[in-house]
């Protein structure tokens, strides 16, 4: 009983350690690595001029770095490793531009969004579950991640790339102000229409009307926080 004990903590603790391993890695390479890419780069001045699928496809830096992991991982006998760094990465690179949409400056540089951009967002999110997957069209095999997994990590930024930045700034104003509109996602994933998203796509957007209503939001914000 004591040895069954010691050994149930000790996965527990080699479980712990893989997940820290696997997150630093993965920062490591989304956030220092290439940072240039993804912070700076990426939908900088636009999606349309500087898009996620130029960044995710073989050739790049990205993919130099994944072969290099691959191959050192796999030949070490660290496979689990190696497929939890490349779904980490994913999650990651999904984050950052979820962080270009509707974040602050991501690295304080400013981009500009139109409602159209919307699209590119979503072929973006297919390109990257081209390069994560890595299907084999011929012999209908799959060498990297599985398609449901990168696809489940992509659902967030589709749903606000369709229900959110598609809208025109009008309609999303209007949306700001429905009663029935949530203050904050609830973690549920059916409420990207939110008024924090709502603000965070318009501080992103050019118009006037745009710029008019976050420069009102963020004063009414800072006179309820005084």
């Amino acid at each position: 009983e004591k040895l069954g004990g010691l050994f149930e903590t000790s996965l527990v603790s080699l479980g712990h350690a893989h997940e820290t391993l696997v997150d630093y890695v993965a920062v490591k390479v989304v956030y220092f690595d290439l940072r240039d890419d993804f912070v700076a780069r990426l939908y900088y001045p636009s999606p349309r001029l500087s898009p996620l699928a130029g960044l995710v496809r073989q050739g790049e830096g990205l993919d130099a770095v994944m072969t290099g992991i691959a191959e050192e991982l796999s030949d070490g006998g660290f496979e689990d490793l190696m497929w939890g760094v490349f779904e980490k990465v994913a999650s990651l690179v999904i984050e950052c531009a979820m962080r270009c949409c509707v974040g602050e400056g991501m690295g304080a540089i400013k981009r500009e969004f139109v409602p159209s951009d919307a699209n590119v967002v979503r072929e973006d999110l297919k390109a990257l579950v081209v390069y994560f997957v890595q299907q084999d069209e011929e012999e209908g095999v799959c060498h990297g991640l599985e398609p449901k997994v990168v696809k489940a990590l992509c659902k967030r930024l589709d749903a606000l790339a369709s229900q959110v930045l598609l809208l025109p700034t009008d309609k999303l104003i209007e949306a700001y102000y429905t009663p029935s509109t949530k203050e904050v996602e609830d973690g549920s994933g059916g409420d990207v229409l939110c008024r924090s998203n709502i603000v965070g796509v318009l501080s992103k957007r050019g118009e006037k009307e745009a710029k008019d209503f976050v420069k009102e939001m963020r004063k009414k914000n800072k006179k309820a926080a005084t």
